[in-house]
């Protein structure tokens, strides 16, 4: 059941993942939509090529905290760790579909990185420690990330979580992979044209 506390953070989480930096950075420095530019996300990597470097480091920091900051309040407000996931899909989702912003945000992966440090340090750092090895093999973002969400919820049963905890994060993981299908799409006829052009 429900109590109020989960409630009220549930709706909290959303509100304040919808709280997108990149929308606002840009309009603040730019006076322009980041929704009309580059690849129409407000996330950190679009901000960055509107804004460099320093606009991609400021994007990504605040909607990694956006995330740690829903599941420790939560935490200290006493929602129990198997909701954790919950709330932290709660920021994802106001990430991605912010009511303000018309339903057109970010795809989450930051906000989902960072609420998982507070959630549970070891286990950030085990899927943190996975990035980096298929990172340093791949040399791509989206190929080392995609694995280590996909996997996620088989590395949380492997530590231990509870089926809630672990269902949680299959919705919240499954999600983030869900909006990202193009950039994979586009990887692959990205791949299928380079071996065509070896003559593999």
């Amino acid at each position: 059941m429900i109590d109020q506390t989960l409630a009220l953070s549930l709706l909290g989480a959303y509100l304040l993942g919808g709280i997108n930096a990149g929308y606002y950075l840009v309009w603040f420095m730019k006076h322009q939509d980041l929704r009309t530019l580059g690849s129409s996300t407000v996330g950190a990597v679009n901000a960055g090529r509107v804004l460099g470097t320093a606009g991609f480091v400021t994007v990504f920091a605040a909607d990694s905290l956006k995330g740690a900051l829903v599941v420790f309040l939560a935490g200290q407000a006493g929602v129990a760790p198997q909701w954790l996931p919950w709330v932290l899909g709660c920021a994802v989702v106001g990430h991605i579909f912010p009511i303000q912003l018309g339903l057109r945000g970010g795809k989450g992966i930051c906000t989902l990185a960072g609420g998982i440090l507070p959630y549970d340090i070891g286990f950030f750092s085990v899927n943190l420690a996975l990035y980096l090895i298929l990172y340093a093999t791949t040399r791509n973002r989206l190929l080392a990330g995609a694995p280590v969400f996909a996997s996620m919820p088989f590395t949380a049963w492997l530590w231990g979580k509870s089926p809630m905890e672990i269902s949680g994060l299959l919705v919240v993981t499954s999600l983030v992979l869900w909006v990202h299908r193009e950039n994979f799409r586009r990887r692959g006829r990205e791949i299928t044209t380079d071996r065509e052009g070896k003559g593999l």
